[in-house]
């Protein structure tokens, strides 16, 4: 019985033994693996990227990365995070928010006219800076470029579209087919297409995303959220405003030859 006991607390050990090393070589594995893995996709320990490379990637999936043989638009809902943009006189409406909801809408309705890449510069709540914006446009060669914003004045109102000032005609053309598309109800009065930026009487300045972009764009002016009316009209026609935007960018495409409706 000695023996037999003997022998039975040696097999036991040698188990143990067995199930010791299948845990190492299973450890050793995960850690080849990962390091293939991280060595593969050229990332360093650090983890570091550009930060217009981490703003693209964050916000457009793998299939919209590839713009070569697509007509390519990207839509900039402006402002955002820390970023509130205008505020309605009672401090509980922000344009950051409503300029993201209509982005949004304009996203869906371009994309019902098919093989048409849009860009977003965000789809949430973050914030960028103006050379963000535009370099997610530059690097990606894109084919036009939409800024949404909301106006603020003690006294104003309407829709109103900005473009460069400077080597226009296809910013102008974008301009006038967008503002062209607004149903006449949608908004209190169309102020028009202007140049340069809104302080600046002598169109010596640009709004940034219309200076700094390479390709025709053009910043849209929502109305202003310290109108009432304005608000108002905003609220009961998103969806005319987002398709306004979105079927102005395609008439646009289409006179530039940059997109075909046919």
């Amino acid at each position: 019985m000695a023996k037999k006991r003997k022998r039975k607390l040696r097999i036991d050990r040698i188990v143990i033994l067995l199930v010791f090393l299948a845990a190492i070589i299973f450890i050793l594995t995960k850690i080849v693996s990962c390091t293939v893995s991280v060595f593969r996709s050229g990332k360093d320990t650090s983890g570091s990227s550009s930060t217009d490379e981490q703003v693209f990637m964050s916000n457009q999936s793998s299939s919209e990365v590839d713009t070569a043989d697509k007509f390519t638009v990207v839509i900039d809902a402006g402002h955002g995070g820390d970023d509130a943009g205008a505020v309605d006189p009672q401090g509980t409406r922000y344009e950051k928010d409503d300029v993201l909801e209509i982005a949004l809408l304009v996203e869906s309705e371009l994309a019902e006219y098919g093989d048409i890449n849009v860009v977003m510069t965000r789809s949430d709540d973050t914030f960028l800076s103006l050379d963000e914006r535009c370099a997610v446009a530059n690097d990606i060669d894109a084919d036009l470029f939409v800024s949404i914003h909301r106006n603020s004045a003690d006294i104003g109102n309407g829709v109103e579209i900005w473009i460069n000032s400077e080597n226009n005609s296809d910013d102008k053309l974008l301009a006038q087919k967008i503002l062209s598309k607004f149903p006449s109800e949608s908004i209190s009065q169309s102020r028009g297409i202007k140049e340069g930026y809104r302080d600046d009487n002598g169109n010596e300045h640009n709004y940034y995303v219309n200076s700094a972009t390479t390709m025709p764009s053009c910043l849209v002016e929502l109305g202003f959220i310290t109108d009432e009316n304005d608000n108002l009209l905003f609220d009961g026609y998103k969806n005319e405003y987002a398709k306004a935007i979105a079927d102005g960018i395609i008439d646009a495409a289409n006179v530039l030859e940059l997109y075909s409706l046919s």
